[in-house]
């Protein structure tokens, strides 16, 4: 009996120590969560190539940098918001992995500075990168250390190109390949990194292609298009991907128009800009819809991440980039798009301008899930211009959540016009009620 209580007390006593465990677990957790991590960097990489980002991390805390792992195996890395700059350690073992694509992809829209480093052959790597990542990635500088003699001499670039980003302005990037040729330019198309504009006074591609028309056809515009920027074009991409470039093209700049018109063109490029701007411009355009898309799809790793954090990196490039996914192909972007929408906007972000027009025109949408959301969203955004199709979904929609989101969000809106349509639509329902009890 002895022995029996000695195992039972043993079994307690070890219950007991894994409850403390778990509670320290919890609180670390809850901590975390309370507490945002404050570093300066996240290496991303495999967890194969572990060796090399502890050698990374270690060249970089000389420099009085802090450090966080963010292994894709275990997939713990810390908000991409919290720290400045994002290293990928880019080998045949990460290349391919969706965690660190989607953390990319994040890092980007966040507007934190994302460095490539390199072991193997940077050729062969980008060309098994997909097609948003390696949009991403083109536009900024390589880091390689593929070769153990000169790697110390990399490491410490590294260093000091993130210094120097820590002493530049918030909000700019130290990006050779970007910064020193492009810039914000001022119109409804905001990238969401910040550049430097070199104009060419003796380039200016709408005169030497299309003449002193003020629109001409889309096909021609695309055609010239190509015809000036077939090299830079065809060594980068796949047909089907500079088919799909051109289509977000003529939609973000000449709203899918038939038409491409010249005020229009030079509101996206600004005056003169020179050759090289221009298609790395068209290029960042692409970029930023591809990381947004990247980022709030069904199959990111990140998307409940982003959402969560999304207040913290919000920016208005951020806000006209969502409020465009409200119209995507794809029902689950746009419900996400919606989603995040209202957090922002309850948070008290600015909407973009066609923001609250989206969302109203996705009351209607075909899946019950995007007119869940937007009625969510209205209702949280007190929007009152929407309370009548809003009415309209509460009483007629045929799925009983969407009815239910619809009558919440009237509720949310607390205002003279909804409150009375909730109390005569209520009453009415009684009515009825009672009227069908009766027969």
């Amino acid at each position: 009996m002895g022995g029996t209580q000695s195992s039972g007390g043993t079994n307690l006593e070890h219950k007991r120590s894994k409850g403390r465990k778990d509670s320290a677990v919890q609180s670390k957790k809850q901590q975390s969560v309370s507490e945002p991590i404050v570093y300066d960097v996240a290496i991303t990489f495999s967890d194969k190539d572990k060796a090399i980002a502890n050698e990374l991390s270690e060249s970089l805390s000389t420099h009085g940098l802090v450090c966080v792992m963010d292994d894709a195996e275990n997939q713990t890395g810390p908000p991409i918001s919290s720290g400045t700059t994002l290293i990928w350690i880019l080998t045949e073992n990460s290349v391919s992995s969706n965690y660190c694509c989607d953390r990319i992809a994040l890092a980007y829209i966040a507007n934190v500075s994302i460095i490539p480093v390199h072991l193997s052959e940077a050729v062969a790597l980008k060309g098994k990168l997909e097609f948003g990542t390696k949009l991403v990635l083109q536009v900024v500088k390589w880091y390689d250390i593929t070769e153990s003699g000169t790697r110390g001499e990399q490491l410490t670039a590294i260093g000091d190109q993130i210094m120097s980003k820590k002493n530049q302005p918030e909000g700019t990037r130290d990006t050779e390949e970007v910064d020193e040729q492009l810039k914000h330019v001022s119109h409804r198309h905001k990238p969401v990194h910040q550049i430097t504009l070199q104009t060419d006074p003796t380039y200016d591609f709408w005169a030497r292609k299309l003449g002193g028309a003020d629109e001409v056809a889309w096909f021609r515009f695309e055609k010239s298009l190509l015809e000036e920027f077939d090299e830079e074009l065809k060594s980068q991409f796949s047909d089907k991907q500079i088919d799909w470039l051109l289509k977000t093209l003529r939609k973000e700049i000449f709203f899918d128009s038939d038409q491409a018109r010249k005020q229009d063109f030079l509101e996206f490029t600004g005056n003169n800009p020179g050759k090289d701007y221009l298609i790395k411009r068209i290029i960042l355009l692409a970029t930023e819809k591809l990381a947004m898309i990247d980022v709030f799809s069904m199959k990111s790793t990140v998307r409940l991440q982003a959402i969560d954090n999304l207040t913290r990196f919000s920016t208005p490039a951020v806000m006209q980039s969502l409020t465009e996914l409200l119209s995507e192909s794809d029902a689950n972007v746009r419900t996400v798009a919606c989603i995040t929408v209202g957090k922002l906007g309850h948070a008290g972000v600015e909407l973009a301008p066609g923001t609250l027009d989206s969302l109203m025109i996705n009351l209607a949408d075909k899946d019950r899930l995007v007119r869940e959301a937007a009625c969510i969203t209205l209702g949280r955004l007190k929007a009152t211009q929407a309370i009548d199709p809003i009415l309209n979904i509460w009483r007629n929609d045929f799925i009983h959540t969407v009815r239910v989101a619809a009558s919440n969000a009237l509720k949310q809106m607390d205002s003279e016009k909804a409150n009375e349509a909730v109390y005569l639509t209520e009453k009415l329902l009684s009515e009825v009620k009672a009227l069908s009890e009766e027969t």
